[in-house]
């Protein structure tokens, strides 16, 4: 099966790679010892793919 291809029929307007993504989200700054904790579900809830 070609994923790719997959992918394409399935979200046609997503054009971003996992390359624009690192740009677009940088690693963080943090402190030494901190930690990155995620709440679900999301506050500003389920985003643009639903």
């Amino acid at each position: 099966m070609d994923y790719n291809k997959l992918a394409e029929l399935l979200f046609p307007e997503v054009n971003e790679t996992p390359a624009d993504m690192e740009i677009k989200y940088p690693p963080r700054d943090l402190p030494e010892g901190a930690k990155v904790t995620r709440f679900a579900p999301s506050p500003t809830g389920f985003g643009q793919l639903m």
